[in-house]
């Protein structure tokens, strides 16, 4: 970064490294984040990161996940039929669908629930996790 920036810019900046968990539920009983077990599947298995207006006028997120996240997605939703799958993005659970079927076509969505996300929320996700998707390093030589 050549420029003179401030440490606030800076932080901004390495805060785009979100941490994206997708999760099986192991109890009935609550949504905390404890109630969930990790799975394989990590923001290194997408391929991209978009948004959508619903009818309802809220926004939905688009992820396609790259050839192994897609053989991931599929065995993880064929395990989870009839159980719940959350994804969580930087701790905070985002969504918790119940798995009807394996879902082999490579994509999923997160439907921020009944009215969706607004347009900001959605927006934000997407620049973040699409920032995420790009494997970059950042080396920080001096802040003046």
């Amino acid at each position: 970064i050549e420029d003179e920036f401030d440490e606030k810019v800076i932080e901004n900046i390495l805060k785009l490294q979100p941490v994206l968990e997708f999760k099986k539920h192991i109890s009935d009983k609550s949504y905390e984040k404890e109630t969930f077990e990790n799975s394989d599947l990590t923001i290194s298995d997408l391929k991209s990161v978009n948004y959508e207006k619903t009818d309802y006028n809220g926004y939905i997120i688009n992820i396609e996940f790259n050839k192994t996240g897609t053989e991931k997605f599929a065995n993880l939703t064929k395990e989870l039929i009839g159980k719940q799958l959350a994804i969580f993005i930087n701790g905070e659970l985002m969504s918790a669908p119940r798995i009807r079927e394996a879902i082999t076509a490579g994509t999923a969505q997160i439907s921020g629930g009944f009215n969706g996300f607004s347009y900001k929320e959605a927006k934000e996700m997407t620049d973040m996790l699409n920032a995420s998707i790009i494997q970059i390093s950042i080396k920080i030589i001096d802040i003046k």
